[in-house]
């Protein structure tokens, strides 16, 4: 086989991102990336094992992007609520330089995470580590309630997913004149959802957020889902 072009494996990458991201993996073929990076499919497999490879490759890619991000947030020598602050405006920013990104994990998550390998896990288990790490120290300094470190992500993160993921929605509500939603200011959401996570952890407030449930109350309720179903 002759070299493959210098841009071949960005070329597939961002062309099976691109793809996977509208149609979803099951109806994304092979010959569907090769096409939209204008290479012969030979080279996708010549870079990558096979489709699942290069899907997997994309996703963890994007977590070592989202892990290296937060990761230096958490060490960095700022207060808590400075650290979640840029914990949202880091997964924001990562979300610009990968539009795809928020479209990828809607789809994967709807469809059950069942393509996620070990690997993949790992790495997404490593950005909420970095999360779990900045709300101890919150609790530690008397700042933070003690909260669930996963309800805290999907607060933080689900919100910035979906004003993504609605813009076509957000459109259409304004072109047929139900809404004016359109032209949402999308850092002027970030600073509302970063205001209102922080705002229900204030170690002050009334209400606590959710914490970890003990592991006998956390067996019932398995064994209660279990008995629902059969």
């Amino acid at each position: 086989m002759p070299a493959p072009p210098p841009d071949s494996r960005s070329r597939i990458l961002a062309a099976a991102s691109a793809v996977f991201a509208v149609h979803g993996f099951d109806d994304t073929s092979v010959d569907d990336i090769a096409r939209r990076a204008g290479l012969n499919k030979a080279m996708i497999y010549y870079h990558f094992d096979g489709k699942r490879g290069l899907y997997l490759e994309i996703l963890q890619d994007m977590m070592r992007a989202l892990g290296t991000r937060t990761g230096a947030i958490a060490d960095a020598g700022l207060a808590p609520h400075d650290k979640l602050a840029a914990f949202v405006d880091g997964f924001s920013l990562e979300a610009d330089a990968r539009p795809d990104l928020p479209f990828l994990m809607v789809r994967e998550m709807a469809d059950g995470a069942r393509r996620l390998d070990g690997d993949t896990l790992r790495l997404m288990a490593a950005i909420l580590g970095n999360l779990a790490r900045i709300l101890d120290e919150g609790v530690r300094a008397g700042v933070f309630r003690k909260a669930e470190p996963f309800a805290v992500y999907l607060s933080l993160i689900a919100p910035v997913v979906m004003f993504r993921v609605t813009a076509p929605a957000r459109e259409a509500l304004t072109r047929e004149r139900l809404a004016p939603v359109a032209a949402l200011d999308r850092d002027a959401f970030v600073a509302h959802v970063k205001h209102g996570v922080l705002a229900s952890l204030n170690a002050g407030a009334r209400s606590p957020l959710p914490v970890a449930a003990p592991a006998a109350s956390t067996r019932a309720r398995r064994t209660t889902r279990t008995g629902a179903r059969s």
